[in-house]
């Protein structure tokens, strides 16, 4: 679904936002600001501002609107392509076709061989196989609020206007009011007066390990195969212990670079575009000249809940691209911590060693997979890699720890940190 404002850019603030201005022309043939929409595709809305002349905007517009549309139909795992859909395959089939020999397109075919490159680069950290694991994890972690018991376990944010950021057992509740204990302490509070979040129990946190650790997917594999020289078909194998991919971890950092590529090979070099706050990809800033054409990038502060500092920092850039990892939106709590949705690869359970990674490169396929790889992985093991090992990624990294400190690795970018 498309909407299109000619407008200024409407401001958001989930994770990452940008702060700029356009300089809007009253004549039709002088280039305009317009402010695109994509709504629905792969699972978020994307913006899309771009300086072009008004009468170019619709064809633009009708031709971003179907790379979004190819790729959002060949990488859903939850529907079948329709009944007249151009292409012959998508996730959800070879998912369903699982150990059998199908026929995909080579969009498809360059992205799961690009998905298997990445895979081996990051040592097994950015994993496509993970569909069944993940799924357990998510039906939990996002899982409406069970009716509060006696006994059970929130994590208390807020009480009217005092911050509170503590851990309680539920004493009693009735409709209007829950008493807490706190150690010996037990106080009550009116119900919709508290900001709050219901624990995960442990009995369902085991029901879950126990779940996950009847999958292995260490010798489950797929194979990619090409057929034919001039007229060429492409082919997906799915073998070992049954899978299901999710790739939803690279989709919109892929989808993404190839609307940047379109809109470069067509003289648009004003742009950005924002995928839900955590895949940005951005050109030059016109109406930043006397910064060198630059967007200001700002990172949100993950643990702002009760704060006044709600950014941890602020770095000027252009002609690069921005994605980002944390555990600031799908999440819930486990024993007092939060347990995000992404799961590590290597044990199958939620990561919590983060608030935040923030990876800046070229290629915005690329770092979108990044930075849910080195989500995953332990600290150790990340300065490891970015500063040892010989992966070849042209790539800066901004690493917001579970402390509100905040690491940076940058060759070229100038991170401002935020300290009031």
């Amino acid at each position: 679904m498309f909407k299109m404002n000619i407008s200024l850019k409407r401001m958001v603030s989930l994770f990452l936002f940008i702060i700029f201005t356009f300089v809007l022309s009253s004549c039709s043939n002088e280039i305009k600001s317009f402010n695109l929409i994509f709504d629905e595709y792969m699972y978020t809305t994307t913006f899309i501002d771009i300086n072009i002349e008004q009468d170019r905007v619709e064809e633009i517009t009708e031709n971003i609107s179907k790379i979004y549309s190819k790729y959002n139909d060949l990488t859903t795992k939850y529907q079948p392509l329709d009944e007249n859909s151009p292409f012959i395959n998508n996730i959800f089939s070879i998912n369903l076709n699982f150990g059998k020999k199908i026929e995909i397109d080579k969009e498809l075919y360059d992205l799961l061989l690009y998905c298997k490159e990445i895979e081996n680069k990051t040592d097994g950290y950015f994993n496509i196989k993970m569909g069944d694991i993940i799924e357990i994890w998510k039906n939990l972690i996002q899982e409406s609020e069970a009716e509060l018991r006696i006994g059970d376990n929130i994590f208390v944010y807020q009480y009217l206007d005092t911050i509170i950021m503590k851990r309680f057992k539920i004493n009693s509740v009735n409709n209007e009011t829950i008493s807490l204990e706190n150690g010996d302490a037990v106080e009550s509070y009116q119900k919709n007066d508290l900001v709050f979040f219901k624990e995960i129990s442990s009995i369902e946190y085991q029901e879950n390990v126990d779940r996950v650790n009847e999958i292995n997917i260490e010798n489950s594999s797929y194979v990619l195969e090409i057929n034919g020289h001039h007229e060429k078909t492409y082919y997906i194998t799915t073998q070992g212990q049954r899978f299901s991919f999710d790739i939803d971890a690279i989709s919109k950092g892929y989808a993404n670079k190839i609307v940047e590529m379109y809109l470069r090979e067509n003289g648009i070099l004003n742009f950005s575009i924002n995928s839900g706050n955590s895949s940005i990809s951005l050109g030059e800033n016109i109406n930043r000249p006397e910064e060198n054409n630059q967007f200001i990038v700002s990172i949100k502060n993950p643990f702002n809940y009760g704060s006044n500092k709600t950014i941890s920092g602020t770095f000027k850039i252009k002609n690069n691209n921005i994605s980002t990892t944390g555990n600031y939106e799908q999440f819930r709590y486990f024993n007092g911590k939060k347990i995000s949705h992404i799961i590590s690869p290597i044990n199958y359970l939620p990561v919590d060693f983060y608030g935040s990674i923030t990876v800046i490169g070229e290629d915005s396929s690329l770092i979108d997979a990044l930075s849910t790889a080195f989500y995953s992985m332990p600290p150790e093991k990340l300065e490891y890699f970015l500063t040892q090992e010989d992966h070849g990624f042209q790539i800066e990294v901004i690493i917001v720890n579970n402390d509100g400190m905040v690491d940076t690795f940058l060759t070229k970018t100038n991170f401002e940190e935020f300290n009031s």
